[in-house]
């Protein structure tokens, strides 16, 4: 396979924090595409990568670099497809457990199947464990993994594995840990993409997800991905993964 950094990514937003992170990727060569995008924002952000720019480089922060591209996408779906990036993720790592990890994706479409396999001893060191699903939309509601994360300190494997989804977990986690994943998978996002035995590698000190395949591979198994049905087909349940928006946003209702 060949080793496939994201190269372009997504920013919801152009406020405060969407501009301040369109700067940063900039800086580091990547392209942005920013969504969400208000009236006359556009001129507003580019204005505010220039003015930012000067002291990016004075800090070291653009060491160099060629400045990425930046371009505009109204539409959220359009843009995270095109970027095949994630807009965002949580990881609480103390750097005890290292600051990079690769492995083999073992992939579970539930927090249940990744339990069952964990207890039945199907998950070994080395594995990334992918549980996607279980975000706002494909829980629904964002179940917390309590259940798997204890397991994978039980079970002894909590130095030697990882573990990415789109669902949450509580601040009692340890080791390479990552979730809140957005997109999620039941939107469509990059998780829905991940395939059983692809290499991930998670470096830290970049700030990256790395899923070492192709481009062109990637974007095909993008564009071929459905939309699995809802978990619910009545009720409030089925109301709120209608309604509900990514959790990069808050996993709000509108």
């Amino acid at each position: 396979m060949t080793n496939s950094p994201i190269r372009r990514v997504a920013i919801i937003g152009t406020g405060v924090i969407g501009a301040s992170w369109s700067a940063l990727f900039l800086a580091k060569g990547l392209d942005v595409v920013a969504t969400d995008v208000a009236p006359g924002a556009e001129a507003k952000l580019r204005a505010f990568v220039d003015q930012c720019w000067p002291a990016m480089e004075e800090l070291g922060l653009a060491p160099g670099a060629s400045r990425g591209r930046l371009a505009f996408e109204p539409d959220l779906e359009k843009a995270s497809r095109s970027t095949a990036a994630i807009l965002a993720d949580v990881a609480k790592i103390t750097g005890k457990e290292g600051l990079k990890f690769s492995g083999r994706a073992i992939v579970f479409e539930s927090e249940e199947a990744a339990l069952a396999a964990i207890l039945g001893d199907r998950v070994k060191a080395g594995h990334v464990i992918v549980i996607r699903n279980e975000g706002p939309v494909g829980g629904p509601g964002m179940r917390e993994m309590l259940g798997v994360t204890g397991a994978i300190v039980g079970t002894g494997l909590s130095e030697s594995v990882a573990l990415i989804t789109d669902g949450r977990f509580s601040g009692a986690t340890r080791g390479f840990m990552i979730g809140h994943v957005a997109p999620e998978a039941a939107s469509g996002g990059p998780i829905a993409a991940v395939k059983e035995g692809d290499m991930i590698t998670i470096d830290i000190q970049k700030g990256s997800i790395t899923l070492e395949i192709s481009p062109e591979e990637l974007t095909a198994r993008l564009y071929g991905w459905k939309a699995p049905e809802l978990k619910y087909t009545s009720g409030v349940f089925q109301k709120y993964a209608k309604l509900v928006g990514s959790a990069s946003r808050g996993a709000v209702t509108s």
